[in-house]
């Protein structure tokens, strides 16, 4: 609208208006409100015109800071680029590498459609420094390859299919991840990396310097998967809320690891070095905030997790 357009701040205000006075309105019960717009293009944005591979001279459109233009440049070639769009209705294939390290960046990629990332077993790898969002669909699993895809910022796209793929979420700050079935799953670069909704990992999951926070949402480790990297108070798994990490196995030796949990800023392991168990199941671990309770009476030398 005219009020809200190109504004940086939009406020909504409700207010009761006149009756006839014969009832007095205490006020409103508002069960949903849901507020949405568009994304304001900058100059040099890309967007999907069609469905195309990636490098195709009909597959985007270039905004000029007036209109959206056709264009044959592709967006990470020649110039850096703040977002691009893949919209709804349009499946673009990534069939080359867009990996700008030194070179051109992509800030945020933007997916209402469909990103095949690979079109064949040859691995592929797209970085993208700011957030990955959408109501779309990444898929990864052209020819079940070790295609790479890097994040600097959230990653909250509706839909991801991880197939044998890499997911390396590296933002110096804190990042926003939905909840997925991820093959290898690296975080890195500081911060926080906070789950949006229970997950899983199948392959491995590398602890490489941040924080992954379960929040009320668990963290499946599959049968067969591992937990890598040195942990410390700054590069765990934090169960502060109700989530659980839980790994799954099929043998004795698949319980037997470092389960990398704590509270807050407290790293409290629990580790397994030993243990014998028939069949499948799984273990749930999740560190609670607290002094650990039982005798002997509370001393200063107590566990305080």
């Amino acid at each position: 609208s005219t009020y809200a357009d190109d504004e940086a701040d939009v406020q909504i205000r409700f207010s009761i208006g006149t009756s006839d006075g014969s009832w007095q309105y205490c006020g409103w019960n508002i069960d949903e409100l849901a507020v949405s717009g568009t994304i304001i293009p900058v100059n040099g944005d890309f967007r999907s015109r069609g469905s195309r591979n990636w490098p195709n001279n009909l597959a985007w459109q270039k905004y000029n800071g007036v209109v959206w233009a056709n264009t044959n440049d592709d967006p990470g070639l020649n110039s850096n680029v703040n977002t691009v769009t893949i919209r709804a209705g349009h499946t673009i294939i990534l069939n080359r590498n867009i990996r700008p390290l030194g070179a051109y960046t992509i800030n945020n990629l933007v997916v209402e459609g469909t990103l095949n990332i690979g079109s064949d077993a040859t691995v592929r790898s797209l970085t993208i420094a700011g957030s990955v969002t959408g109501s779309g669909t990444i898929n990864m699993t052209q020819d079940n390859a070790a295609h790479n895809l890097t994040v600097g910022g959230d990653f909250t796209v509706a839909t991801f299919n991880s197939g044998s793929a890499n997911l390396f979420l590296n933002g110096a700050g804190n990042q926003q991840v939905n909840g997925f079935v991820f093959n290898n799953l690296e975080v890195s670069g500081g911060g926080d990396k906070s789950l949006g909704g229970n997950s899983e990992v199948k392959s491995d999951l590398n602890l490489n310097g941040a924080i992954v926070h379960l929040d009320d949402n668990n963290l499946v480790i599959q049968d067969g998967a591992t937990i890598s990297g040195t942990p410390s108070a700054s590069n765990m798994i934090t169960t502060d809320g109700t989530g659980v990490l839980i790994k799954e196995g099929s043998a004795s030796a698949d319980f037997v690891m470092t389960y990398p949990v704590g509270t807050g800023s407290v790293y409290t392991p629990m580790i397994i070095s030993a243990l014998t168990s028939t069949g499948t199941g799984d273990i749930q671990i999740r560190a609670v905030a607290g002094v650990a309770s039982g005798p002997p009476p509370l001393a200063t030398s107590d566990l305080n997790k």
